[in-house]
């Protein structure tokens, strides 16, 4: 199965303090080429650059725990695209050099 459409529903900015536990995860609708639509959550608030690709993962996995899928490092730039420059402190490049 491969992904065809990665988009960014929303940027989650909680109405709290910045005490321990404070995060502000990105929820995305992601599109497969079976027609399968899914909303994963994926939070790189307090990771480093060299920790975004294995939170990209984890997100994928919990939501399609028994498929393959066919494109990830595809599916994996088409992520970057909606979180660089608006949920993400670094680069495109900057990230994918921690590939």
């Amino acid at each position: 199965m491969k992904i065809i459409s990665f988009k960014k529903i929303k940027h989650l900015v909680p109405n709290a303090s910045s005490g321990t536990g404070y995060s502000e995860p990105d929820l995305f609708e992601v599109e497969c080429d079976n027609g399968v639509k899914k909303k994963i959550y994926i939070d790189i608030w307090y990771v480093p650059v060299n920790g975004i690709y294995r939170e990209f993962k984890n997100g994928i996995r919990e939501k399609f725990t028994l498929i393959s899928i066919d494109n990830l490092f595809e599916a994996y730039n088409m992520y970057l695209d909606e979180i660089v420059g608006t949920s993400c402190p670094y680069t495109k490049e900057e990230i994918l050099k921690c590939y």
